[in-house]
């Protein structure tokens, strides 16, 4: 099925015919969405052996497109020519890509909006996917101890003396009207 330069700006519809269609070339549309539905519905007719979406305006793609490369008849899955959006939620865009480099001819040539870089080369960190070390420094421990050592104090007063503490809540409140 050849779409390419037809101005269409996202795929969700499914004809009935797809579930035949072992070969879908979308590329040069302008697009900017694949619905899920559209993905889901070539996992389940698992016809589909060849994709082409390049050179379309996609910055992020469904995460069912991981599930449709780890199928067996697909063979390859051409995405260059876009600008993707690198962040920890399209990691696993990345991760799927390096998987499964066999079926994404033009992995090479994919690359990050954000980063100039190819995608299969952002680092996790570049991704703001790693949490950053706490390092301890003086200043910290000499602020953070009293503190805690303050908090063990209040909690240990408030074990010992939560009848006392109760009782005069309540005095407090029924005198007050609360």
């Amino acid at each position: 099925l050849i779409l390419k330069y037809n101005n269409i700006t996202e795929l969700c519809h499914y004809p009935n015919y797809m579930n035949h269609v072992t070969f879908i070339d979308a590329s040069f549309n302008g697009m900017k969405k694949i619905c899920k539905h559209f993905i889901d519905t070539l996992i389940k007719a698992r016809q589909i052996q060849n994709i082409t979406l390049s050179g379309n305006k996609f910055k992020a793609l469904p995460w069912e497109l991981q599930l449709l490369l780890q199928q067996n008849q697909v063979q390859s899955v051409k995405l260059k020519g876009d600008n993707y959006n690198c962040n920890c939620s399209t990691k696993w865009l990345r991760d799927i890509i390096k998987r499964n480099i066999h079926k994404v001819p033009d992995a090479h040539e994919l690359y990050c909006a954000n980063y100039g870089k190819k995608v299969i080369l952002v680092s996790d960190e570049e991704m703001g996917c790693l949490k950053k070390h706490v390092t301890w420094n003086k200043t910290s421990l000499l602020v953070s101890a009293p503190l805690l050592f303050v908090g063990i104090l209040i909690a240990i007063f408030y074990i010992k003396y939560a009848d006392v503490i109760q009782f005069c809540c309540y005095l407090y409140c029924r005198n007050n009207h609360y």
